[in-house]
């Protein structure tokens, strides 16, 4: 933890000191040369816009953690670890191949395919797939596009073909958002603990 630290510290008062062209690290992506390598903190709030009828499901919030890196001024490639979280109290993850393309320094498409490896419903057999577009304006604001395909372990019950239309942030906006959605998610599951004990 102690190094983690330390790594996080000292990669801040290097973006500090050196300028732009110089940069390798940056929490605000942009292409080269004024970026080498940066983080993945995006939080997506979507809308299923899919009318399957496998899952209750409407509202899902998609947080993608990982990093890039520029490979030109025009190209960037990297993963993520991915998770969603619905409003039917489903969740689940995996892992993503992230590809993008810078238009401008803050202008840019993601097209990311994954594959989901863990799922909260029985129900959908692993693994099964993943994968959105995202045009973003500014590391702040971006128009996400989701697809994900679940299969049923069993004939009695149906595959689960999703997608869903949403928002998401990135960079400093992305990691606040990270923490707000966390603090809500502690203080729901304590008042359901607390409302479990009192039972």
């Amino acid at each position: 933890m102690k190094r983690f630290i330390g790594f996080i510290a000292t990669v801040a008062l290097l973006e500090g000191v050196l300028s732009p062209s110089q940069a390798q690290f940056r929490w605000n992506p942009k292409p080269l040369p004024a970026c080498r390598t940066f983080p993945i903190t995006e939080i997506g709030f979507n809308y299923r816009i899919s009318s399957d009828q496998a899952t209750d499901q409407q509202l899902y919030i998609a947080s993608d953690l990982g990093f890039m890196r520029n490979l030109s001024t025009r190209y960037a490639l990297g993963a993520s670890n991915f998770v969603g979280f619905g409003d039917d109290s489903e969740f689940r993850g995996g892992l993503k191949l992230r590809v993008r393309k810078w238009f401008t320094n803050g202008t840019s498409l993601d097209i990311s395919p994954g594959i989901l490896l863990w799922d909260s419903i029985w129900r959908f057999s692993r693994p099964g797939f993943t994968g959105s577009v995202d045009l973003k304006f500014e590391e702040w604001f971006g128009l996400s596009l989701i697809f994900e395909y679940r299969r049923a372990r069993e004939e009695m019950y149906a595959h689960d073909t999703g997608i869903y239309l949403g928002m998401k942030s990135g960079s400093s906006a992305g990691l606040i958002g990270h923490g707000v959605v966390g603090l809500v998610a502690g203080v729901v599951g304590l008042i359901f603990l607390a409302s479990f004990q009192s039972n």
